[in-house]
């Protein structure tokens, strides 16, 4: 998907499903998010992300904050800070990021799947998951206060993607890799 965005001239929508992706973001928090929110360092190895007072942070009485520490991640959104103001949003309005949202799944013949925005947060979890085996580790990047919703996010990650099968050699795909 950032892929596709980036190559048709939508690189603020292109940073999104990355930072939704790897940063574990509700769908709030990711059209929510503007420039000004992105700690880059050209020294570090990782992104800061402000998130201000989510729901649970309001809740909670403190803002909260994720650190992002992927190559994948780091590197497209430190080139996208660069290149956006500082109250640059991620999502210029709502609509129009869930538009380019279902743009991008048809132009590269993946509406068949039905992915939704909210499965960005859901494939994340599943992802860390997988690479740490530490359930910690997940609560902690996407700030459950309890492991049950954590759980259910990536059981349900896991079973989709033992169902799903995307031909990534399909041309439709494969130049966007």
């Amino acid at each position: 998907m950032a892929g596709w965005a980036f190559l048709n001239g939508y690189d603020s929508f292109g940073v999104s499903p990355i930072l939704g992706f790897y940063a574990v973001l509700r769908s709030g928090e990711l059209l929510g998010l503007r420039s000004s929110h992105i700690l880059c360092s050209a020294k570090e190895k990782q992104v800061l992300i402000s998130l201000g007072h989510t729901n649970r942070g309001k809740r909670r009485g403190a803002a909260e904050s994720v650190a992002l520490g992927i190559e994948q991640g780091v590197l497209p959104t430190r080139h996208w800070k660069k290149v956006a103001s500082s109250s640059f949003p991620v999502a210029t309005s709502p609509g129009r990021w869930r538009a380019l949202f279902s743009e991008t799944l048809k132009a590269l013949g993946l509406s068949e799947f039905h992915f939704r925005p909210g499965l960005l947060r859901r494939g994340g979890a599943t992802w860390w998951f997988e690479k740490r085996h530490s359930l910690d580790r997940i609560l902690v990047q996407g700030r459950w206060l309890a492991n049950k919703t954590a759980r259910i996010y990536i059981n349900e990650g896991l079973a989709m993607m033992a169902q799903t099968r995307i031909n990534f050699n399909d041309s439709k795909i494969r130049s966007f890799l």
